[in-house]
């Protein structure tokens, strides 16, 4: 339901939609929606997005691919005890 909200709130360029909806798909494990809204919030100037985009390795500026990398970084090194900010 909460999705449906922020859809309709992005829409309107609110970045605490885009952050709000991005931290939703995080934790369905859809990372690189995520990673797409975070980097939307983060040049909405929201900062806790630059936060969250630290820990994917990613910046505002990060393309398609610099999210594919991080997401197979992940993939490949996520289960090794230690936490990596997913």
């Amino acid at each position: 339901m909460a999705k449906h909200y922020y859809k309709l709130a992005i829409k309107h360029n609110d970045p605490y939609a885009y952050y709000n909806l991005g931290m939703v798909y995080k934790d369905e494990g859809k990372l690189k929606k995520a990673a797409k809204l975070l980097i939307e919030s983060g040049k909405l100037g929201h900062d806790r997005s630059l936060i969250e985009l630290l820990k994917f390795g990613l910046t505002i500026n990060s393309t398609d691919d610099d999210i594919d990398q991080s997401i197979s970084i992940k993939k490949l090194f996520g289960n090794f005890g230690a936490y990596d900010g997913w």
